[in-house]
């Protein structure tokens, strides 16, 4: 698998970006203007999530659901070539594997 990628939208995120980070051998990107102390920052989430999940890194949201969801479903397109897509809450006590069960989704959110 290759390296994980955790991005946070906000602030109150940036810690558990960095502490699932750890725990999944991940970089962290946040967005620019609103999360610091990452690895690395993203202006436009359409365009960075789009470039990792082309990329086959499994994506780690700190954000809602809702927002990972819309920035891959165009992207949808073979289920057992897809990387793992999971959105964590910003308190790190909700893990949710959104796609690639058949991929290590599963055991990712675990490990998480």
């Amino acid at each position: 698998m290759t390296r994980p990628i955790v991005f946070a939208f906000n602030s109150s995120g940036a810690e558990t970006a960095r502490r699932v980070a750890r725990a999944v051998g991940g970089e962290t990107c946040g967005l620019d203007g609103r999360v610091t102390g990452l690895d690395s920052t993203f202006d436009d989430a359409a365009s960075a999530v789009a470039e990792a999940f082309r990329a086959g890194r499994p994506i780690l949201g700190v954000c809602a659901a809702g927002i990972l969801i819309r920035l891959i479903a165009p992207l949808l397109v073979d289920k057992r070539a897809e990387p793992p897509v999971l959105a964590v809450s910003d308190d790190g006590a909700v893990v949710a594997p959104l796609i690639g069960g058949l991929v290590g989704a599963d055991t990712l959110a675990r490990t998480v």
